[in-house]
């Protein structure tokens, strides 16, 4: 009976670490989306700026 108890415990902590590594993981996937989202913006703004003069760049108009 006590080696029961023992491994319920272990599955326990072991549920617990699972879903707190899921989490952790689920907040830096969502850290990481909002980031590159920024990159985007930032990348847009940029491409319009000088998309004119550098024809290689993402919003210029002479190809």
């Amino acid at each position: 009976m006590k080696q029961l108890e023992q491994h319920d415990i272990k599955e326990v902590n072991g549920g617990v670490l699972y879903v707190g590594a899921y989490l952790a993981a689920h907040a830096l996937i969502h850290a990481a989306g909002k980031l590159n989202g920024l990159r985007n913006n930032i990348n847009k703004s940029l491409g319009s700026i000088y998309g004119d003069k550098n024809p290689g760049s993402a919003g210029g108009s002479n190809r």
